[in-house]
Formats: C-alpha cells, structure tokens, sequence
C-alpha cells in the first residue's frame, strides 16, 4: 500500500492526489492491517500488530482529542465497547493531536488502549491508513487478523460491528 502511494505521488507530485487514488485500493481487498507501534500515557510500547493477532475483533480508531466531535465520538465507542468487550472487543485508539498534553488529559479513564501518533512515524501512520487528523476514523479487524471494514460514521459502528463479532 505504502509502496502504492509513493508511485503515485511520483507521478502527480502532490500527496493529497497520491492518498485519494490508492484510497479504495487498501480496503478493497481483505489484508492484514499495517502494523503501528506507539506508546501509551504510561510509556508501555503497544503493536497493533500483536492486539490484533490475538483472536478478538479490533477496532482501530483515529482521533484528535482536541477536536470538539472527540467526546461524542468516544460516547460512541465506549457504547459500542461495553456491549461487545466480552465477547472479544480489543480497541487501539490512536491520538492524532499536535500536542501530548492534550491526548493524555482526553485519554484519562479511558478503559482501552490509547497511544499517541507522535515523532518521525507521525505522518506514515497516517498515510497508511489514510486518515485526516481532524476527523475520527474507525476501522475493523476481523478476528483473523484481517482489516475487513472501515467506518466514518461513529453511529454507524455498531451495526457494523455486529458482522464481525
């Protein structure tokens, strides 16, 4: 995938053009989701990768505590979270904010996994996923490991998680 972008912002010299024409081409197909590794509040390293591998459903969510649709959108998963997370519901929410402070003041209390996209991987977290930073993005991984669904509608998520579950 990543290899896709860079072709093509090769040829059409803007990143923008690059990430909407390979797009569908990530999720078109079922595929194993590119691995992230970050740290949580506490400095405890976190793999994608490895909590997606396990046999649970995954949610991986992108979100900008700092954006004022943050709280709502976290309603939505913790919602979605308390009715599925015994039967398997792992979620890796990843913090898209500028500044740190702002991720750990919304990440408090929160009952799942919550990273910070920061340093030199910032931006190649992002692209790989195709993700803008002001606005929540949600994507489901199967329990085989697989990145089955990608959801921008937070309302939407639960009905979309019950294909999966």
């Amino acid at each position: 995938y990543f290899h896709e972008i860079n072709a093509t912002y090769r040829k059409s010299k803007t990143l923008s053009a690059a990430v909407a024409h390979t797009d569908t081409l990530y999720l078109s197909e079922s595929s194993l989701p590119q691995d992230i590794n970050l740290y949580d509040v506490d400095g405890k390293a976190h793999s994608l990768a490895q909590i997606s591998s396990g046999g649970d459903v995954t949610i991986l969510s992108f979100v900008s505590y700092g954006e004022a649709i943050a709280p709502a959108y976290n309603l939505e998963l913790r919602k979605v979270y308390d009715q599925y997370k015994d039967r398997g519901l792992q979620i890796y929410q990843v913090s898209t904010d500028a500044h740190q402070s702002t991720w750990k003041i919304g990440s408090q209390n929160l009952p799942w996994i919550s990273v910070h996209n920061s340093g030199s991987d910032a931006s190649i977290n992002l692209l790989k996923y195709n993700v803008n930073t002001n606005t929540p993005t949600t994507f489901i991984i199967n329990r085989a490991g697989e990145l089955v669904e990608r959801v921008d509608d937070a309302s939407k998520l639960a009905s979309a998680l019950k294909k999966y579950i």
